[in-house]
């Protein structure tokens, strides 16, 4: 993976989520009306579901690459729409929910920037691929980094975020930012 294309992700991840920020700032209601409070148990269980959740969709480029998608110009088209929409999805509704709740959202965030890492390392994967520049051994070390990333995000989601007092529980509704896309950020916003 050439540094560029790293950085050119990482400026991508980061762009979303202040442009998500912006985007609360002028209409906070996107957000929606919960104020951030705890969603999570500390369980492995939770653990095991948010590593699944995230791996799910950041496993998305690697399979674009797998199923060769950069070696026809309409494959290459639809894999950066595909991650793009990846992108935005898990970047932009964080960031709005940042922009609304500014700190009150960060005692549920600790996991953060190893998702966002990880995330811009599966961006990287596959900016990489569309070029023609990658060979399976580095998509197989970008991918068990992106994983290792991800367990120890889910991890420290996991055990590290508010949790319910003894007793009470919300029942798991959506999750706003959808984790990645459909995945992560459990504590914050899990009922509306």
């Amino acid at each position: 993976m050439t540094s560029s294309r790293a950085v050119l992700a990482a400026m991508l991840v980061l762009a979303l989520t202040v442009l998500g920020a912006l985007v609360a700032l002028a209409d906070p209601g996107l957000a929606g009306h919960t104020p951030p409070h705890p969603a999570l148990d500390g369980t492995i269980t939770e653990a095991v579901w948010i590593l699944q959740n995230n791996l799910r969709v950041l496993a998305v480029p690697f399979l674009l690459a797998a199923l060769r998608f950069p070696e026809s110009r309409l494959g290459r088209r639809s894999g950066d729409v595909i991650v793009a929409g990846l992108v935005a999805a898990s970047t932009i509704s964080v960031g709005i929910a940042l922009g609304r709740w500014q700190s009150r959202l960060l005692p549920y965030l600790p996991q953060l920037p190893l998702e966002w890492a990880a995330l811009t390392i599966a961006t990287s994967a596959w900016l990489t691929a569309r070029h023609g520049d990658a060979h399976a051994r580095e998509l197989a070390v970008l991918g068990a980094t992106t994983a290792v990333l991800l367990i120890g995000a889910a991890s420290v989601e996991t055990w590290c975020t508010p949790h319910h007092a003894a007793g009470t529980h919300s029942a798991p509704a959506s999750v706003v930012t959808g984790r990645l896309a459909g995945g992560s950020f459990s504590g914050w916003r899990r009922a509306r």
